[in-house]
């Protein structure tokens, strides 16, 4: 749901839930697991120029799939820089991510996002992006802190045909489990 306020201005939010089994084919009981996951987001958009956008966005998720059950809350703040006239964008959010895991030690950690794009030649569009965020893994029900970065070059070859080259790298690491 988003309420636009003004010409300038956005509120909006998010639901989201449902409920998860993983089996992973074998007869040990540990190894299956069920539970419902659930999560919220507010968040608060203004465009400060023709071409400039800031933001807040609270997040909560909540996972009882797997022992012990996690909680992750996110606040992030973030610019978007998009000019109409120019094939162009800029796209920063940084913020903190605080991570309960009942029985266990919290932790908090940073999270960011950046992402550019810019056309080198109007046929030549180039864009990159570098994500580190902490969040449920949809999958599996594990709680992980990825990094990720991608780059990306494409070539229009006339109306029908693009060539694309793409690079990407990701790591994870769930802090329920050692080393």
């Amino acid at each position: 749901v988003s309420h636009l306020i003004s010409e300038y201005s956005t509120l909006g939010f998010d639901l989201n839930g449902g409920y998860r089994t993983f089996d992973s084919n074998t007869s040990d009981i540990e190894d299956r697991r069920d539970g419902s996951q659930a999560g919220a987001r507010v968040y608060a958009q203004r465009r400060v120029a023709e071409s400039s956008t800031i933001g807040t966005t609270y997040s909560v998720s909540r996972s009882l799939v797997r022992e012990p059950p996690t909680t992750i809350h996110n606040l992030m703040g973030s610019y978007t820089f998009a000019p109409t006239t120019r094939s162009l964008a800029l796209n920063l959010s940084a913020g903190a991510a605080y991570y309960q895991a009942d029985s266990l030690q919290s932790q908090i950690t940073p999270v960011a996002n950046a992402s550019f794009s810019a056309g080198i030649t109007p046929s030549t569009p180039f864009g990159a992006a570098y994500r580190r965020q902490f969040s449920q893994s949809i999958g599996f029900g594990r709680t992980l802190l990825i990094d990720y970065m991608n780059v990306a070059l494409t070539q229009n070859i006339g109306r029908r045909l693009d060539l694309t080259v793409r690079g990407a790298a990701s790591f994870a690491e769930d802090p329920l489990i050692e080393n």
